[in-house]
């Protein structure tokens, strides 16, 4: 479409293997519970598995989805640090061990001493799609108080991403704020 706005499909749930439709959510929920190593060598005790928390991320994707064409822009900064964190996933020819990956990141010279971590790389765009995850989880707790969504995004914004933004970027957000949907709607597109 020519109008210059920007249009996100809706958000129904995902058919997965057995033909069923499953909610974001609970698609979510599953993706996340596989993200733990099964057989954990002693030196890698609590370490995830690197392919599954990928994959838990790109579920993660639909949530952003559900809050709507505001987000769009905020989403596709997630599936760029997503894909840039595959990408150097791939590259490294780590096992499937996330600390693995983080120690081989670290190896390469990639980042600064004492963990100033400079991008692009992996580790970068895994921090920055943690920082998004705790954007969303801040404001689901806020709705959960009873917050509406517009309130809630905003008051999480201040509290996980807008320490790490310049001018710039935090007068973006505005327009994320007052395009958000509706609580109700929100959560009937989680469903």
């Amino acid at each position: 479409d020519d109008s210059g706005i920007l249009v996100d499909p809706p958000c129904p749930g995902e058919e997965e293997d057995d033909g069923k439709v499953h909610s974001v959510v609970s698609t979510l929920t599953k993706a996340l519970q596989t993200t733990w190593l099964e057989n954990p060598s002693e030196a890698s005790v609590g370490d995830l598995y690197m392919p599954e928390v990928l994959s838990a991320m790109g579920s993660f994707a639909s949530v952003l989805r559900a809050l709507g064409p505001a987000m769009a822009l905020g989403r596709k900064d997630f599936e760029n640090n997503l894909a840039k964190a595959r990408d150097h996933y791939t590259r490294s020819g780590c096992g499937p061990s996330f600390r693995e990956f983080l120690e081989w990141e670290r190896d390469t010279g990639l980042h600064q001493p004492g963990g100033m971590i400079t991008g692009p790389s992996g580790v970068e765009g895994l921090l920055w799609m943690r920082r998004s995850i705790d954007l969303v989880a801040v404001m689901m707790a806020k709705m959960l108080e009873g917050m509406e969504t517009k309130p809630a995004i905003q008051a999480s914004y201040t509290d996980t991403l807008q320490p790490y933004h310049k001018f710039l970027l935090r007068s973006t957000f505005g327009a994320v704020f007052r395009g958000t949907p509706p609580k109700q709607d929100f959560l009937l597109r989680l469903a």
